[in-house]
């Protein structure tokens, strides 16, 4: 197996996806091939994200409404009031408590449905990133982002889809957000997509259209919102090998 082939199974040595000769072959090269344990390294830490992406936690902001809301409704009736309106008090108090228990149901429902939707989303997010990574011909480059950090285009004519990953991607100034771009030979540029690193500069996002004649894939720092076209130098530019 020539390294030129064996360059191109980083994406699939990092999601455990090579068959038993394939991996030793690649293990052999790897030792001595400085990029592709780089890559792997980033790969490796792309696909640890994406299993841990789908946990969710209910946000605090809904015990916090829940609360404020049984803070306002009675919730006791006086020992000393008259026996006489007793009953009547109860029942207010109770009809009070199935009013805030009903607003807790709804904003769980709602927060449900949310939630489920966006485990939807990222599922098929993370599905569609682990067949570009896991791909046979997929081809990855890298390059050091402008600003510090350092990204990767991985890129499948198979499937015609790119995945891009960062690591140590220094958040965008307030206001700005990074764009990927997909950039022809004679320089034009059409978009691929908005960046949001995590907490810790980390990215993997598939890029938005297909490669089609792309020369090179490229990320400028934009307005919130992204832009028609780039605004800015690029922060990193790096060839579409495959």
């Amino acid at each position: 197996m020539t390294d030129a082939v064996l360059h191109l199974l980083t994406g699939a040595y990092a999601a455990d996806a090579l068959s038993a000769d394939e991996r030793r072959a690649f293990e052999e090269h790897l030792p001595g091939c400085a990029s592709c344990t780089q890559e792997v390294r980033e790969l490796q830490a792309t696909a640890a994200l994406l299993g841990a992406a789908v946990a969710e936690v209910p946000p605090p902001s809904l015990k916090a409404a829940v609360l404020a809301e049984a803070r306002t409704t009675p919730q006791a009736v006086s020992l000393d009031a008259v026996r006489s309106r007793r009953l009547g008090r109860v029942a207010t108090v109770l009809g009070a408590v199935a009013a805030v228990l009903a607003i807790a149901v709804i904003g769980l429902g709602a927060w449900a449905v949310s939630l489920h939707r966006t485990n939807e989303q990222v599922v098929a997010q993370a599905a569609a990133v682990t067949q570009v990574l896991t791909a046979p011909d997929a081809a990855s480059t890298s390059g050091q982002i402008a600003g510090g950090g350092r990204g990767t285009v991985v890129v499948s004519r198979a499937q015609d889809s790119a995945v891009f990953v960062a690591s140590d991607l220094a958040p965008a100034a307030s206001g700005s957000t990074y764009q990927l771009w997909w950039i022809d030979k004679a320089g034009v540029a059409r978009s691929a997509g908005l960046v949001a690193p995590t907490s810790d500069g980390s990215v993997a996002t598939l890029l938005a259209g297909a490669p089609g004649d792309a020369a090179d894939v490229g990320v400028t720092v934009e307005p919130a919102g992204g832009s028609s076209a780039p605004t800015t130098k690029p922060v990193l530019v790096v060839p579409v090998t495959a």
